[in-house]
């Protein structure tokens, strides 16, 4: 027998359908010498191919009967990554009781970024891409023992019981949006407390600079430009950072934390950075992100002239 079918249940709406849309735009391109018929049943709808011979077409698809079950399994593939892959992962985080309606979105959310990526770096979302490409290899590799002349795949069965390889790339991106949505509640909760401290803390001094020097370089100055030691002020609360890479970011947050000055300059041609918008998000309205003033110019000089006197 030269056919097979491909079965999908009614649920979600409209995918059988777009799966035969999918199918008729491949065919005489990867589906050569390939006819189709389109059945709707109740509750399903069904999908035949049938192969009719080793005729010439004008792609690079199968041209016999021994290549087309894989020619099939390529663009079944390409429609599950593009158009199926969310409603799996869906399916996978609701067996997760430990998060709530929202919190499932918003983990699935952490799934569409790295939707199509390699090794869960950033990648444009193309066929070409080298996540798509190894997660349709995987699934290629599920379908293999499934796609033979005379059979029907089920798909929903499919789902359930044959995805192997392609189903543990989905746990995987799945508990890495987890750990990530995690640690981003963690982060938000962490901002939270420390604007508590600024809440209840005095203030110790109407405004502070930042001079961000480049890099990860910082100058910590008074409204008379003058370093500030945080030594030597009296203060109730001391914020120390639990990170043992404590580094001079973190001593800046910590200390601006400690003398909780009434308003923030920054001064910085990468308003972007990190430390930049947590000290944004920490101190809110107090901060004022200044990229080019008459204090920046006055630093900049003042930092040219030490640096010709010093040795």
């Amino acid at each position: 027998m030269k056919s097979l079918a491909i079965r999908v249940s009614d649920h979600p709406v409209l995918l059988s359908q777009k799966l035969h849309d999918r199918m008729t735009a491949s065919m005489g391109t990867v589906l050569l010498n390939t006819a189709l018929e389109y059945r709707r049943c109740p509750g399903y709808s069904e999908i035949v191919l049938e192969f009719f011979g080793g005729g010439k077409g004008s792609g690079k698809g199968a041209k016999n009967l021994e290549e087309w079950p894989e020619a099939v399994g390529q663009v079944l593939a390409d429609f599950i990554v593009d158009e199926w892959e969310e409603e799996l992962l869906r399916r996978l985080i609701r067996k997760d009781k430990r998060y709530s309606e929202e919190e499932r979105e918003e983990i699935l959310a952490y799934c569409r970024q790295l939707g199509n990526v390699s090794d869960f770096a950033p990648a444009a979302l193309t066929e070409s891409s080298p996540g798509h490409v190894r997660k349709r290899k995987l699934l290629m590799q599920d379908l293999a023992d499934c796609l033979h002349p005379g059979t029907i795949l089920d798909l929903d069965g499919f789902f359930r019981f044959r995805l192997k390889r392609y189903g543990a790339e989905l746990k995987e991106m799945l508990e890495y949006a987890s750990d990530e949505f995690l640690m981003d509640q963690q982060y938000k909760e962490f901002i939270s407390l420390l604007r508590y401290f600024v809440y209840v803390q005095d203030s110790k001094m109407p405004l502070a600079h930042i001079i961000h020097q480049g890099g990860h370089n910082f100058l910590l100055l008074d409204s008379e430009l003058r370093p500030i030691d945080t030594e030597k002020l009296d203060t109730s609360y001391k914020v120390e950072f639990m990170d043992k890479d404590y580094n001079l970011e973190d001593m800046i947050v910590s200390s601006l934390l400690t003398i909780a000055p009434e308003r923030i300059c920054i001064h910085t041609r990468e308003p972007d950075l990190p430390v930049i918008k947590t000290l944004s998000q920490i101190f809110e309205n107090r901060t004022e992100i200044c990229q080019l003033c008459r204090s920046c110019e006055s630093i900049s000089t003042s930092l040219e002239q030490q640096d010709k006197l010093s040795p």
